[in-house]
């Protein structure tokens, strides 16, 4: 089995077993865990910066015409404030939907840019939105950040530093550009 299917069946356990029905926030600070057992109509709503990861399931999300669908071992980045629509297009009793959201705050990516002494990068005009299939170099922390939600007593230690470890491969990842551009729209970097 290649370490990405190991750490997506990790993530699955994690999920179902601390997530209840529908979306959920949790004791880590900007996390919210989903799961569904049936597709869901469109829902409006305005997204913030975000990460959303998909472990199983197929959630479509739209913007205006265009229709990003991310399914298990896929994730999400929204780069800036969005007027969206979302709703579950994949979801059975015996395979639920199972999926996390984490808010992406713009400090502490301008923080870790700023350490790194990382430098824009430019690839034309972009949508604030992409979906990207997740390696096990990011999978890996988010499994570790989720571990804490079974020793809450270890979350205001090790939290902070799992969540700039995901910050960093989401930044050196795929999508890269659309993170950065979160840390430097503020215009303090």
């Amino acid at each position: 089995m290649q370490p990405e299917n190991e750490h997506l069946k990790e993530l699955q356990t994690l999920i179902a077993r601390h997530a209840a029905s529908g979306d959920m926030r949790t004791p880590l600070p900007g996390l919210i865990l989903s799961a569904y057992t049936f597709p869901t109509q469109p829902e409006l709503y305005l997204a913030e910066p975000a990460f959303a990861l998909m472990a199983q399931g197929a959630k479509d999300v739209m913007l205006g015409d265009e229709v990003y669908r991310y399914e298990g071992g896929q994730y999400l980045i929204y780069s800036v404030d969005l007027p969206l629509s979302s709703s579950v297009a994949w979801a059975s009793n015996e395979e639920p939907l199972l999926g996390l959201g984490l808010r992406l705050n713009p400090d502490r990516i301008a923080a870790l840019l700023l350490e790194a002494g990382m430098r824009p990068r430019s690839r034309g005009r972009q949508r604030g939105i992409a979906v990207s299939q997740a390696n096990s170099d990011l999978l890996d922390p988010v499994i570790r950040l989720l571990r804490l939600l079974d020793r809450p007593q270890d979350i205001p230690v090790l939290a902070h530093a799992i969540e700039r470890e995901i910050l960093w491969r989401l930044v050196n990842g795929e999508q890269g550009t659309l993170v950065q551009q979160i840390g430097y729209a503020d215009g303090h970097t």
